[in-house]
């Protein structure tokens, strides 16, 4: 009785929810069986079954699975599958997904030098403007579509959180929560960081010890730090005196399996320093000063990769950075200006100068902003004046009715902690530093503050008159460097667009009026808009207003390079935000030399010092070039310049300034140069291989690219099967009403790992190129790896898994001349992560073509070119049997999965050879050192009592790097294993030919024409001097036969390609078809794709004739047959729009 259930398809209700193969009866007695089971996902598993059970499975076995289902129904479920798994033939996979179009470093970044990995732990440190939330945004779609990781944090400075949501959101279509102090107050209850799967936060938040402790509770996937070189920390003897923000990525980089670190500025001037930060990569294969250098310099480092901007080219060579030219613009005040200064200046240095304890960060801080608010305007310095004025009077009122000892107290609290690890323009709000400001003073006692509000009151009525006076001299200057702008760029006709930054709001109010006055048209962007708000602003700038003012909010993440002229009307204390400004107009995209004004005050003591600033940057650049401004920060820190602390200090007295100015003429570009040597980042400074890339783009990627019409056409299909209401909106995008709760649901797994999609979208496409049309720049893009896309696919997947998933249905083939089969499943290679938790490396879904002369592979959409098999057919292929599957199973381990494993160790074989041998070197290196210093200690230690405890914790950390480096060689271990995972049955295709009624003259090809056309223009491709490839039997989905390469062009720096479809016919003047595939393959290469059709090739003169970009010379001819999803060409068109030649 058991052996009739061997190499059947059964249900066995009480053990699986699906149906399985009886694989072996394994034990028998007389009551039950172990009998060993494949399930449908491919595993094998072991069962304990009655007797009573068996018989039941027996007698319903012939009916409980149905041998056919509908075609149509099949043709979603396979597509669905093909769709999740097209990363396995698209090399660059997520580009074709997302709102981007990506330039060659950022490809080489991530589909080189990232995604490879083994395990990710990886620094990005490119120069300024390379677009890293672009590659950090590809490198981590590219990981969610492969279902690699689920929980994402990243971290930034705050000012950045909302950019990095937005540029996720808008072009990668992934969904994070911005957390911040205000979210965790009002949570409920639970941990918020395991509340949403992805999540931005600032790193000075997170950072917060009472913060820190949720963070670590989750198992992040993947975590990304930006501006990573400000986690900190310095080597003080034996101790590592660590930041808080070095504290946190210490903790993530040990607790996580991937980690990306992302700046512009990986060293800070300071070695040991640089060091320490590598650790943060991984502890012990950077345990070494003496050996990083080395794995730095490596060629393809699988830690590193730096490139510097001057070597940046777009895919045809072509520079991506223009030139800038950066002018200083001198004024002077005028006679009240320079007294409203001066008594000013001696306020701040009275009552807020130098002093210690906790009142000397909050201190130090008031004195910067009065400092800066006055350098920009009158009305700004004006507003602190008089928030100061009130708040100290509302304070006299309030300690008068104290007594004396409480007065005291409270005069000493007063002033809020500052963060000191958080620069002062790493603010969220101005308004929260104008807070600190106005109630921070050195007094500590009831009549200096009577003193202090005094000379308050003074100043403000000085202020007050000063204004009412006229114009400010630095408005004066405004204006006339406007006429000089009208030189290089002219405004009279409205199409001149010009950038002006202020550090604060009152400026810009005031700047605003008058440049309104002047006639100009204007606009802003400020800290006190959002996102939404700040996009509009970016749009109206771009297409209606001259003039965008703008504070430090559009320093970061405003992209503004339609534009080329900057005014700096207030220049930042902290030069690095020089750079960044100058990066919203030069950057990527823009076409034409950027020209910047600095206004600096000679009559003021920071003006003087900023404008020795600038002359020097000036001085340097003639032996740097333009990348003086991308490291202005890193010469001034590498030179021992707190350039912030230099020009607040230089305010209090002549000698402090004179100073300031000779410490300024000390800066020496050539201790950058050495720095980098001796860290090895200047050797292991990349060069972007064009030519590699180019390759990659051009053929693979675009050819093997999904195609966004099938996706289009599966979302429509799978809607209309799942009753959603989809709408054609009259400009030809989509829309859906109303999307049902069901698809909401957070039970999705869709749904944890991309979002919640919207309860509606009223406008939506598949085709990204539409969004570069002004009237759909507002539609969704929506693909695979868009909550709405996956979260329908998954209840699809849920409905048809059951319906029709892992049987056969029948399909029509045109060009068939017998009838066949075609079998898919899907091949994975597993390996494990360090800790030895099994992980699928590769999942490829293939399509297995069964006919009388055995078994070949086939494209995996190769259901495009069939019809549904609607009718009952005659001599359709039989369902099949488990047994059959099996063999099939067996092949496609031998010649798939077999050839899968040997290219994943392959691909890591360089890699865990370098991670062992360095791994090796560093961690003996460490060792050895630590060794000497116990032998050194030990010989101290005796007779020397004193010595015996540092002897002790040396021999200690000797015993330490031996355990890391065992610990450290086990995990790499588990790195190295690859082997086979599951071979999943799909389903299979029944492939019968097309009936009489529904063929056409010219629609079958005959494989032995077909051989001699193909021979004849392999031939011809030759002799012209290119390069031809013949893909016709790879099954790889390409949608053509051959690939034919020419000579790169020396003018554009770009490889000519043909692809090329052939077509053969034994007579002349006869029709061709093309496959579906093979048309829509045509309308998405263009140009590039040629139809060459060979008459007459049993002939003794053939005739070649080639039509390049046939979808849309041929457009007008083409004769669509939908019965058989074919499109036929008529020898009338073929002869009237090719290029012939005769053999």
């Amino acid at each position: 009785m058991l052996d009739r259930l061997h190499g059947k398809r059964v249900e066995i209700p009480s053990q699986f929810a699906e149906p399985v193969i009886v694989e072996e009866i394994a034990v028998e007695s007389e009551d039950d069986a172990l009998i060993r089971v494949s399930t449908s996902d491919g595993q094998s598993k072991e069962v304990w079954i009655s007797i009573e059970e068996i018989q039941e499975i027996i007698n319903s076995a012939g009916e409980a699975i149905a041998p056919r289902v509908d075609s149509k129904s099949f043709f979603l479920f396979i597509e669905s599958a093909r769709i999740k798994t097209a990363f396995e033939y698209d090399p660059h996979f997520a580009v074709g997904l997302s709102g981007v179009r990506p330039l060659p470093h950022q490809l080489e970044a991530v589909y080189k030098f990232m995604l490879p990995q083994v395990r990710l732990r990886f620094l990005l440190a490119d120069d300024p403007g390379a677009g890293k939330t672009i590659m950090a945004g590809l490198l981590l779609k590219e990981l969610k579509l492969r279902n690699i990781v689920d929980r994402v944090l990243i971290l930034t400075p705050a000012p950045l959180t909302i950019q990095w949501q937005d540029e996720l959101r808008s072009k990668f279509s992934e969904t994070f929560e911005i957390i911040n102090s205000f979210f965790v107050k009002n949570q409920l209850g639970g941990n918020p960081w395991d509340r949403f799967r992805q999540c931005i936060t600032s790193i000075d938040f997170a950072k917060r010890e009472d913060v820190m402790s949720g963070i670590l509770q989750v198992d992040w996937d993947l975590v990304i730090i930006d501006e990573s070189h400000k986690c900190s920390a310095r080597t003080q003897g034996d101790d590592l005196r660590r930041t808080g923000r070095y504290k946190l990525a210490e903790a993530l980089s040990e607790n996580t399996e991937r980690i990306l670190l992302l700046t512009a500025t990986p060293h800070q001037g300071n070695v040991d320093q640089f060091h320490n930060f590598l650790r943060l990569l991984d502890p012990d294969q950077f345990v070494s000063n003496q050996i990083n250098p080395q794995i730095l310099r490596l060629q393809d480092s699988p830690w590193f990769l730096r490139r510097i901007k001057e070597e940046l080219r777009d895919f045809s060579g072509q520079k991506l950075f223009k030139e800038r030219h950066a002018k200083t613009v001198p004024f002077e005040l005028s006679r009240d200006e320079k007294i409203l200064y001066d008594q000013v200046t001696e306020y701040i240095n009275c009552y807020l100068g130098q002093t210690s304890g906790r009142k000397k960060a909050s201190v130090a801080l008031a004195r910067t902003v009065f400092q800066r608010r006055l350098a920009s305007s009158l009305h700004a310095i004006f507003s602190s004046l008089k928030k100061r004025q009130t708040r100290f009077s509302e304070l006299l009122t309030e300690l008068e009715k104290l007594p004396r000892r409480e007065q005291e107290q409270r005069l000493k609290d007063l002033g809020r902690i500052v963060d000191v690890e958080q620069e002062f323009d790493d603010r969220e709000d101005e308004d929260d530093w104008d807070m600190i400001a106005s109630e921070s003073t050195v007094v500590e006692e009831l009549d200096q503050l009577r003193a202090e509000l005094f000379d308050l009151n003074h100043l403000v009525k000085l202020t007050e008159s000063t204004i009412n006076r006229g114009n400010e001299t630095k408005l004066l200057a405004l204006k006339q460097c406007l006429d000089d702008v009208n030189q290089i760029e002219d405004f009279s006709g409205g199409a001149g667009r010009l950038l002006i930054f202020t550090e604060h709001r009152d400026t810009l109010n005031y700047l605003r009026k008058n440049l309104e006055h002047w006639g100009y048209t204007v606009c802003e962007i400020h800290g006190g808009m959002n996102v939404l708000q700040r996009k509009v602003a970016q749009r109206d700038f771009q297409f209606n207003t001259q003039i965008c003012l703008a504070t430090e909010a559009a320093g970061e993440g405003i992209n503004l390079q339609f534009c080329r002229l900057m005014i700096n009307y207030d220049i930042p204390w902290n030069p690095n935000r020089l750079e960044q400004r100058m990066g919203r107009i030069h950057r990527i995209g823009q076409t034409s030399d950027v020209f910047i004004f600095n206004f600096v005050s000679i009559l003021t003591v920071e003006g003087r010092v900023l404008e020795k600033l600038l002359q020097k940057l000036d001085e340097i650049r003639k032996a740097m070039g333009d990348k003086v401004f991308d490291v202005i920060g890193q010469l001034l820190q590498l030179n021992d310049i707190q350039f912030e602390d230099l020009i607040r200090e230089a305010t209090y007295n002549q000698a402090a300034e004179q100073e300031a100015i000779a410490t300024m003429d000390r800066l020496d570009p050539k201790i950058l140069e050495e720095l980098e040597e001796a860290t090895g980042i200047a050797l292991a400074t990349s060069h972007v291989d064009l030519s590699q890339i180019q390759q990659a783009q051009e053929y693979l990627s675009e050819e093997q690219r999904l195609m966004p019409r099938y996706v289009e056409e599966f979302f429509k299909r799978a809607c209309d099967r799942l009753g959603i209401g989809l709408e054609v909106r009259a400009d030809g995008l989509l829309r859906i009403p109303y999307l049902k709760e069901e698809y909401r649901s957070e039970k999705l797994q869709a749904v944890k790992r991309l979002g919640m999609p919207e309860k509606n979208y009223p406008k939506f496409t598949f085709y990204k190129e539409q969004l570069e049309r002004v009237n759909y720049s507002d539609a969704e893009f929506v693909s695979p790896g868009h909550s709405l896309f996956a979260c329908i696919a998954e209840r699809l997947d849920f409905v048809l898994s059951d319906a029709v998933g892992y049987r056969s249905a029948a399909f029509i083939d045109a060009d068939a001349l017998e009838a066949y089969r075609i079998h898919f499943f899907q091949v994975e290679v597993e390996g494990q992560n360090i800790k030895g938790k099994d992980t699928a490396l590769r999942m490829r879904l293939c399509a297995v073509t069964e006919t009388k002369a055995g078994l070949n592979l086939a494209s995996t959409d190769c259901l495009h070119d069939f019809a549904p098999a609607i009718a009952d057919l005659e001599n359709v292929p039989e369902v099949p049997t488990p047994d059959e599957q099996k063999a099939i199973e067996r092949w496609l381990k031998l010649n798939v999965q077999k050839e899968l494993i040997k290219e994943v160790r392959q691909t890591q074989e360089r890699e865990m050879k370098i991670r062992q041998e360095y791994l090796e070197q560093a961690m003996d290196e460490a060792i050895r050192v630590a060794q000497k210093k116990y032998l050194d200690l030990a010989s101290k230690a005796v007779g020397n009592e004193s010595f015996r405890v540092a002897r002790d914790n040396a021999l200690t950390k000797v015993n330490q790097f031996k355990e890391r480096k065992q610990i450290k060689q086990s995990e790499l271990k588990h790195l190295n294993i690859v082997r086979s995972g599951r071979v999943i049955y799909m389903g299979t295709a029944l492939v019968c030919p097309a009936l009489e009624s529904q063929s056409m003259g010219g629609m079958r090809n005959d494989p032995e024409v077909e051989k001699i056309a193909m021979d004849l223009v392999m031939a011809y491709e030759r002799d012209r001097g290119w390069t031809p490839e013949d893909i016709s039997k790879l099954g790889d989905g390409s949608g053509f036969d051959i690939r034919s390469i020419g000579e790169i062009d020396p003018e554009v720096r770009v490889v000519p390609v043909r692809r090329i479809e052939v077509k053969g016919r034994t007579g002349t003047q006869q029709n061709v078809s093309l496959t579906s595939n093979e048309w829509r393959k045509a309308q998405q290469l263009g140009d590039s794709y040629w139809l060459y059709v060979v008459w007459g090739c049993k002939t003794d003169h053939p005739q070649l004739l080639m039509i390049q970009d046939p979808a849309r010379n041929l457009a007008g001819d083409v004769q669509e047959l939908k019965q058989v999803t074919r499109y036929m060409i008529n020898a009338e068109a073929i002869a009237k729009r090719a290029n012939d030649i005769t053999f």
